[in-house]
């Protein structure tokens, strides 16, 4: 059975749409979500080669043409399993990729553009009118980590603050607050979607 190992991450967002990857013997491939069916999602993996990824990385062509012009027209599905280092296992399949329901729309360029940096996922948050608002008793308060717990009716909630994000400056251990926060969704090792609360402001409660 043929396997890849994922070598970068091509976009995220509440979750991985796209990564690329290589098998044990150099090949480089692309993979794609088709949909969340497990806890990790099934991908759509072609082979691509190393000058068309840059392209693909450098926004010149769109993923839907990428995955349609595999240099040996075969394709895979895979569910990811493990950790997010794990070997991918690549079942081939028989049908034609362009038959199927599983491409990506026309038009979805990745761009030259670097990931949004956790400040601009909480404006994101923020713009959006979703942020969450907690009420509780400082418990704990990490002012040099910014680091903070608030003991509420529904147990403790843990957060923290952002790079350029307001201070916990103020805040005193075992006073009741209303703290605004922005939770954002970042991905860990395991592949699941990880929220966390980030500090926004907090008033007397």
């Amino acid at each position: 059975m043929k396997t890849a190992k994922i070598t970068e991450i091509l976009d995220y967002y509440d979750g991985i749409p796209a990564f690329a990857a290589q098998d044990p013997i150099g090949g480089h491939y692309v993979g794609s979500l088709i949909e969340r069916t497990s806890e990790n999602g099934l991908y759509l993996v072609v082979g691509i080669r190393p000058e068309r990824l840059d392209d693909l990385r450098n926004g010149k062509v769109d993923l839907r043409n990428i995955l349609l012009e595999s240099p040996d027209r075969e394709w895979y599905i895979t569910t990811p399993e493990g950790t997010i280092d794990d070997p991918l296992t690549l079942e081939p399949q028989q049908a034609t990729l362009a038959d199927t329901d599983y491409l990506p729309g026309d038009g979805y360029y990745l761009g030259p553009e670097e990931p949004p940096d956790i400040d601009v996922k909480i404006q994101r948050v923020l713009e959006r009118g979703k942020a969450v608002t907690i009420v509780g008793q400082v418990d704990k308060v990490n002012y040099s980590a910014g680091e903070w717990g608030l003991l509420t009716n529904d147990g403790i909630k843990t957060g923290k603050v952002a790079p350029s994000g307001p201070r916990l400056d103020g805040l005193q251990v075992g006073k009741r607050y209303r703290f605004k926060c922005a939770e954002v969704t970042e991905l860990d090792a395991l592949w699941r979607d990880q929220q966390t609360l980030y500090f926004v402001s907090a008033e007397t409660a």
